[in-house]
């Protein structure tokens, strides 16, 4: 209760499930995003019943966009065939399951402070980086970065979040207020953020960089890889239960 609302990536140093927001393919566009992180998938039910457990209310998601791959040395061949040994050394944040999704991708992983990337992208210590969609990768990395492919593994959200007592304490018509305020605003980002990776993705062309979209059939492809293989090694951190509810919803 010092605080009474976030909007903050919540890490799972305490509940490792909290991370589950960040399983790769979960969705892979914003129609599907809709309707996952919104009330009424079984994603955002169990969601909100952790928060719950720890006196935490759930009023909705901010997407930051994609994420894809920044790169300033790639080669680009058989980019969307995970069955690949590449050689390049991406930079993944310090989440497991990320570092298991780029290297089941087939790229070589390192784990760099975010702080630390811009200069290691520009003195070679690494080739690119995981970890933010194609408006991050302009406006932030665009002098170190040669090339952009577009994945779409995973959406990069940022849950709100409010103290439950605080919010309960609230007369019921404010709370509604609140809760229809924030889905609507929720929903709302999304689409200010969609129309904006799409200018990015633009601007990086504009600018020199190659841009690398694979095709509707590579992205079904990818998905469905990911989700038979990879996913059932990621039960090891959301458990078999959370996994097989997420299928049904993808």
């Amino acid at each position: 209760g010092t605080i009474d609302m976030a909007c903050t990536t919540i890490p799972g140093t305490y509940d490792s499930r909290v991370e589950m927001c960040y399983v790769p393919f979960l969705v892979t566009n914003y129609d599907e995003y809709g309707k996952v992180y919104s009330e009424g998938s079984f994603f955002y039910q169990k969601y909100n019943e952790m928060q719950n457990d720890v006196g935490i209310e759930l009023l909705g998601f901010v997407p930051a966009g994609f994420i894809g791959i920044g790169a300033k040395s790639l080669d680009t061949s058989n980019l969307f065939d995970f069955s690949v040994n590449r050689k390049e050394l991406i930079r993944v944040p310090g989440l497991e399951s990320m570092k298991m999704l780029v290297e089941y991708a087939g790229f070589n992983t390192t784990t760099i402070p975010y702080a630390d990337l811009y200069s290691a992208l520009q003195t070679g210590i690494a080739d690119g980086w995981y970890g933010g969609g194609a408006l991050l990768n302009y406006d932030a990395f665009r002098d170190v970065i040669k090339y952009y492919v577009d994945y779409n593994f995973l959406n990069d959200v940022y849950p709100v979040i409010m103290n439950k007592d605080t919010l309960s304490g609230l007369p019921e018509d404010y709370q509604k207020i609140v809760y229809d305020t924030f889905e609507e605003a929720c929903l709302d980002a999304a689409a200010n953020i969609e129309a904006s990776d799409a200018q990015a993705l633009k601007d990086m062309e504009a600018y020199g960089i190659t841009v690398i979209i694979p095709t509707q059939e590579e992205r079904d492809a990818m998905a469905k890889d990911v989700r038979t293989n990879l996913w059932p090694k990621l039960s090891q951190f959301y458990g078999e239960d959370i996994m097989s509810g997420l299928l049904e919803d993808a």
